[in-house]
């Protein structure tokens, strides 16, 4: 009896192994849009209605998620070049970088700002560097991307409709303070 419960416990940790090794090899198609705002911290006024367009495939690892794909933002001309590096997806939610390769005659690479993000993009947002929020349709005019603060950047939400439900989910995701 007792060796009929070892061989079945050694076959549901194999199965177990098994899947969790499937699940890493074999990346899963991700394709989505998500309705969503664009804020500034420190203007209550400024609000933008958006689309974020999420269009790739996700992988499943031990430790931190992997994205490789596609992420554009409507109004955004620098987000339809290709994404230049995987996006990391962590359980901690830590930023990832947001970088897109270009086809220009100048600097090819343009840095967009960051993501935050649950696994899956069950929750999510994007902070812009404030030089390319400024001149969405002229990106390429600019000497250099900017920066972005937790007290006066810009903030695109998804999945929220009024600045109120964007600053609780950009806290929710530690994002800012208060």
């Amino acid at each position: 009896m007792n060796e009929i419960k070892q061989k079945r416990i050694k076959k549901i940790i194999t199965l177990v192994v098994l899947f969790a090794i499937v699940l890493h090899l074999i990346p899963i198609p991700f394709h989505k849009t998500y309705e969503a705002i664009e804020i500034k911290l420190d203007d209550p006024n400024y609000l933008e209605y958006t689309k974020v367009h999420i269009d790739g495939l996700y992988k499943i690892n031990i430790g931190d998620d992997a994205f490789d794909g596609h992420i554009g933002v409507e109004g955004y001309d620098v987000t339809e070049g290709e994404v230049i590096w995987d996006i990391k997806i962590s359980t901690h939610l830590n930023l990832s970088g947001l970088s897109y390769q270009l086809d220009t005659d100048r600097d090819p690479m343009y840095s967009f700002g960051n993501i935050i993000s649950e696994p899956f993009f069950k929750h999510f947002a994007l902070v812009v560097w404030d030089n390319i929020a400024e001149n969405k349709k002229d990106v390429f005019r600019i000497p250099d991307h900017g920066h972005w603060s937790g007290t006066d950047g810009y903030c695109i939400v998804p999945n929220v409709t009024t600045r109120e439900e964007a600053l609780k989910a950009l806290k929710a995701l530690n994002m800012i303070k208060e």
